[in-house]
């Protein structure tokens, strides 16, 4: 398991405290305990929502009071709330405790548990894109979620880098359906061949990419954007005894932990490489633009 000691005592891991969904709709999901209070309960807003008769409107909490401390409390319930078969007001969670709550059943994973690779490992598998060899756009918004959690514990920065492919539509239309696809695996196959193991490339939605880069700084990011967008540019599609060449426009937002001025979340985060996107499109295509607040 990837982590370090601090000089005082307690683990510092780069993994998230989180519950594995284990039965039920929703089998094999996590859902990350990166709040200090996730309440959960059959109202709709409420952070776990559970939609079944056993469950009460507002039926728990759990209080996280560090990365390594959380505990669950009951609300009066109607049902109950279980942990490892034993009915509970509150209690203190260790790793792999099981919550029953109505029928369903959570499994705790702590951020320092020995089971954290495997359940990632496991959990990357079943959060594929259907079409392409990459990750869907649930894996994508858990990621920059994580990345997040990472910069602000140890106070790095990371980026969000949007590409979007240069006329795509009319590349249909004039090479036909199947060249697009061809297209989009033989873009995504190169992206992967030069990003790093750290960075994380998803499909957002149709022929629009993200890449989550931890660890990355605002120039650092726009250098990787810039080299991206060359590489794509020099390597032409080959498909049909033909070379085509395509080319990408790319929007990039950042955080950095020193320089929070407002509360960053994933939905900022996209919202501003989307507004860094669409200035790219409007500027000619094929260029890398870095988001700015004064972008309209």
């Amino acid at each position: 398991m990837r982590e370090n000691n601090n000089n005082q005592s307690a683990k510092i891991s780069i993994w998230t405290a989180f519950l594995l969904v284990q039965n039920g709709e929703g089998a094999g999901n996590r859902i990350l305990l990166n709040k200090d209070i996730v309440t959960i309960g059959r109202e709709k807003e409420v952070d776990i929502h559970l939609d079944e008769s056993g469950v009460s409107r507002m039926h728990a909490y759990i209080q996280r009071f560090n990365e390594h401390e959380f505990l669950i409390f009951d609300k009066n319930s109607t049902n109950g709330t279980l942990v490892n078969s034993v009915e509970i007001e509150k209690t203190s969670l260790q790793d792999q405790d099981i919550i029953k709550i109505g029928s369903v059943k959570l499994k705790f994973v702590s951020c320092d548990s020995p089971e954290q690779a495997y359940y990632d490992e496991l959990y990357r598998q079943t959060q594929m894109d259907d079409q392409l060899p990459v990750y869907n756009q649930h894996y994508l918004l858990e990621k920059i979620e994580e990345a997040l959690i990472c910069s602000r514990r140890y106070h790095t920065e990371m980026a969000l880098i949007l590409f979007d492919v240069d006329k795509f539509r009319e590349f249909n239309g004039l090479h036909g359906d199947l060249a697009g696809d061809t297209a989009l695996l033989q873009l995504v196959k190169t992206i992967k061949n030069r990003i790093r193991d750290a960075d994380c490339l998803c499909r957002y939605a149709g022929q629009i990419f993200a890449l989550v880069a931890p660890h990355t700084g605002k120039q650092q990011a726009y250098a990787l954007a810039e080299a991206i967008r060359a590489l794509v540019a020099n390597t032409p599609i080959r498909y049909a005894d033909q070379a085509i060449e395509i080319t990408i426009s790319l929007g990039i937002s950042h955080y950095s932990s020193k320089q929070e001025e407002q509360p960053y979340t994933k939905e900022l985060l996209i919202a501003q490489a989307k507004k860094a996107l669409h200035q790219a499109k409007q500027n000619g295509k094929n260029q890398s633009m870095l988001f700015e607040p004064n972008l309209h």
